[in-house]
């Protein structure tokens, strides 16, 4: 009964965590993310006085930018270069479910139980 409850609630953040990764990249907020909107975050230089090295975009919108990037990887880009925002409530899914993200799913669950809470070594 807990288990699912906490899962339930993890859903709910990292749903969160993607409404507010889209709203950042739809610079327009036409409800459209656009392959140029993208193509804008990733590419933004760092600011000056920052290593190279230095992360472009928070470490929490990373994984929605790979998940809309793999989206438009996939998609026919000479009809459409633009996707619904509501449209990626699947995607979302998909990440919540993918192998790739497990350390991206630690961290979210980490945030939501408190540290150390599951963690065995």
């Amino acid at each position: 009964c807990y288990e699912a409850r906490f899962v339930a609630h993890v859903d709910g953040v990292v749903r969160s965590a993607a409404a507010r990764a889209w709203a950042k990249l739809d610079a327009n907020s036409d409800g459209q993310l656009d392959l140029e909107e993208l193509s804008a975050v990733v590419k933004k230089p760092s600011k000056k006085g920052k290593s190279k090295t230095h992360k472009r975009f928070a470490a929490e919108l990373w994984p929605f930018l790979y998940v809309l990037a793999n989206h438009f990887a996939t998609m026919d880009l000479s009809r459409s270069a633009r996707v619904s925002v509501s449209s990626m409530e699947n995607q979302t899914t998909l990440l919540l479910e993918s192998v790739k993200f497990l350390d991206e799913r630690k961290a979210l669950f980490d945030e939501v139980a408190g540290p150390s809470v599951g963690d065995e070594d």
